[in-house]
């Protein structure tokens, strides 16, 4: 019995933003050596040393983690306390939307 009409099932795919794709896998390894409990969560800076390593520089690192929060591969979030915050974490912050943020959780 043959099935005309049908198309075969393509099994699972994984999303366009993680199969082979540098910058998330870099930001996960980095989640991945995070204290286990705030093992989705990094800081901005983590993030961006993350991508550094990758060799890019502040205006690509900015448009991979736009990119990925557009995907929904990440959520860039507000830094969480924003009283204890160094000179460096504040350069380290990325406008998006109307906010600032400090730090990037995987869902």
């Amino acid at each position: 019995m043959g099935g005309r009409g049908g198309s075969p099932n393509p099994g699972p795919q994984a999303p366009a933003a993680t199969a082979g794709d540098p910058a998330f896998q870099a930001i996960q390894r980095m989640v991945a050596r995070t204290p286990a409990y705030n093992q989705q969560i990094i800081e901005m800076t983590a993030a961006r040393e993350a991508l550094s390593e990758l060799g890019l520089n502040r205006e690509q690192q900015d448009t991979e983690l736009l990119r990925l929060a557009r995907a929904r591969k990440i959520m860039l979030i507000p830094s969480s306390n924003q009283k204890v915050l160094e000179p460096e974490d504040y350069a380290a912050e990325i406008m998006f939307g109307n906010q600032r943020k400090g730090a990037v959780m995987i869902p």
